[in-house]
């Protein structure tokens, strides 16, 4: 009775060392979205989630629920499954994840993606004190303004990661970034929203020069 008990013992261990192994071996996914995580109303996205190799069928979440299922396809040596949203709007702006399965077993989800639909209302404006030119070292302060009244505003330079700078204001914020460095550089544009994933148009560009 002993030698048994200590056999299924060292089975179960096995068994339950070879799901964990198993497990920390389906690495998750990664999740992206074209043309951009920013999409005007009414214009399609596509959103990406590439797996394993060994991947056979994919599930897009959409604020935790299932949304969507595909099944993969063969890029190269990437499996990639798209999931197509053909028209972007208030009710299908938010956080997306996504996960795949390989054999019996799913991954875990993706990172999360946070899609935002913009062009809901009206235009801010955007300023920039002391001016467009500055020095390095200089303290220098955009100015977001809405003429119709809101409740948070995003400030966002062309080409960097989707982490726009935020305030929370009524019709008019200051982001103050500074002292500035060759890094500032860059076009900005700023946004008036009601919540995280619904945005007014964007306010007309404005370039930073830092000499």
């Amino acid at each position: 009775m002993t030698s048994t008990l200590t056999a299924l013992l060292y089975l179960g261990l096995f068994l339950s060392q070879t799901v964990s192994t198993e497990k920390q071996n389906l690495s998750k996914p990664i999740i992206w979205a074209k043309p951009d995580f920013m999409i005007p109303k009414g214009k399609q996205v596509r959103i990406f989630c590439q797996g394993t190799p060994e991947a056979v069928k994919y599930q897009l979440y959409f604020e935790g629920h299932l949304f969507l299922q595909q099944s993969p396809k063969q890029h190269g040596r990437r499996n990639i499954a798209m999931f197509h949203i053909p028209a972007m709007t208030p009710l299908t702006a938010g956080q997306y994840k996504c996960i795949y399965r390989s054999k019996k077993l799913w991954s875990n989800p993706s990172d999360p993606l946070d899609l935002v639909v913009t062009e809901l209302y009206d235009t801010p404006t955007l300023s920039v004190h002391p001016g467009p030119e500055v020095t390095s070292g200089e303290n220098v302060s955009f100015y977001c303004r809405l003429g119709t009244a809101t409740n948070k505003f995003f400030l966002l330079k062309e080409g960097r990661s989707p982490h726009p700078q935020h305030r929370y204001g009524n019709t008019q914020v200051e982001f103050p970034i500074g002292p500035v460095t060759t890094a500032h550089r860059g076009t900005y544009r700023c946004f008036g929203s009601y919540n995280n994933h619904a945005w007014s148009f964007p306010s007309e560009p404005v370039k930073l020069q830092v000499t």
